[in-house]
């Protein structure tokens, strides 16, 4: 794979000269989250510097630059530095001077520039090898074919968010603009079928065990959540005796004070059912432990969505007289 510095090192520039040594070192962090990110150049007079990451950099840039009220020859020679690292050509020069003196505007949305990065992404068809380049072409057709056709004032609600598998770069933002994407998505910029098939299956996570299953349990179709066997409370004796994986949904620090021998903990908060997808394999038999009833009916319905129907039953370690308290050894540190 090779390997990306363009974000590197336009994010410890901009550090650099906003921050100081400091926000160099955030800066290259940040730019290194870009590169990881980043599928393949845009199109026009930028070359190999994404479109959408160009114009938000140049415009914070400014914005940074006019926020003590001037802008000084450091800011400036910074911003030249940058155009210097980029090699931008004339037309390109007037292009980042142009975005430069936008982000320095009073109603300049700096929050916005920022998110539009981490926002940027259309998804991945990369999840089912055999068909990639197929459903490449259908995600094309349909953005190019359908949704950019519609105005820029149309409202666009993510239907993953941060963390989430189904994409890379996706930011913790609930909602953006059709215009926004397109000038700031990496993947709305023009180019041809092909490039867009490469470049959106670039760098993406890795595909986790649970989706090819699950996707094969989409086309079956999935029994209604309300039909699966409802799991049954173990007693001491039974989970104990339990033939399958006792995944303990409490916090880390409540299982490593105190857990159910040969359990497994992934916590309920987080990406609970990713994990437990990956960890755990389809169809295996699985029993809970809970604080409460609350939890376990929130562990059955968040596994049941990445195919794990097999919970069959739990136990409770608190606010609970129902079972003989287990007795169960303290963690011990190595």
């Amino acid at each position: 794979m090779t390997t990306r510095w363009t974000g590197k090192i336009i994010g410890g520039l901009i550090g650099l000269f906003a921050l100081g040594p400091f926000g160099a070192a955030l800066g290259a962090v940040l730019g290194h989250q870009y590169d990881q990110g980043a599928a393949g150049p845009g199109a026009g007079a930028t070359g190999n510097f994404g479109t959408h990451f160009f114009s938000a950099t140049f415009e914070v840039m400014g914005h940074l630059a006019k926020a003590d009220g001037r802008v000084s020859e450091r800011e400036i020679a910074a911003a030249r530095a940058v155009m210097a690292a980029l090699r931008l050509d004339e037309a390109s020069v007037r292009a980042a001077i142009a975005c430069f003196q936008r982000g320095k505007q009073p109603a300049f949305d700096y929050g916005g520039a920022i998110q539009s990065i981490r926002r940027a992404c259309v998804g991945r068809p990369d999840l089912f090898p055999d068909m990639a380049n197929d459903l490449a072409g259908r995600l094309f057709d349909s953005l190019h074919g359908k949704l950019l056709k519609l105005p820029d004032y149309c409202e666009v609600y993510p239907a993953h968010g941060a963390g989430s598998l189904c994409g890379k770069s996706l930011s913790k933002e609930t909602w953006s603009t059709l215009g926004n994407q397109r000038k700031f998505n990496y993947a709305l910029q023009p180019m041809t079928k092909e490039k867009f098939a490469k470049i959106v299956a670039a760098d993406q996570p890795e595909v986790p065990a649970y989706f090819p299953k699950s996707a094969a349990k989409n086309l079956e179709g999935s029994a209604p959540l309300t039909d699966l066997a409802k799991p049954q409370e173990f007693s001491t004796e039974e989970i104990q005796a339990f033939d399958g994986v006792v995944i303990d949904i409490r916090q880390n620090l409540e299982y490593g004070e105190k857990h159910i021998p040969n359990s497994i903990n992934i916590g309920l908060g987080g990406q609970f059912a990713s994990w437990a997808g990956t960890l755990v394999p389809i169809g295996t038999p699985i029993a809970i432990v809970a604080d409460n009833e609350t939890q376990v009916d929130e562990a059955c319905t968040r596994l049941a969505r990445v195919g794990h129907e097999t919970v069959t039953g739990f136990i409770l370690l608190h606010n609970s007289v129902s079972y003989t308290p287990l007795t169960l050894p303290p963690h011990s540190s190595v």
